[in-house]
């Protein structure tokens, strides 16, 4: 069981790991992981291949939320 535990905690640690630290004022540090390098990049793909869907439909998902049938 440990050997499981092992590797769930490498891969667990490869994603959210910091890749590199970006300093702050004050001292402090602001670590990046490669899984928020990756969901960036994605998340903005996504937008643009469905012209800001999301966006523009906002008014229209509320609506159908709240409605009442």
């Amino acid at each position: 069981m440990t050997h499981i535990t092992k590797i769930i905690s490498a891969v667990y640690n490869f994603l959210w790991g910091d890749l590199f630290s970006i300093p702050l004022p004050g001292g402090s540090s602001l670590g990046i992981s490669l899984l928020v390098l990756l969901l960036i990049p994605t998340g903005l793909y996504f937008s643009i291949r469905t012209r800001f869907l999301p966006v523009r439909m906002f008014r229209e998902m509320l609506r159908i939320t709240v409605d009442k049938k």
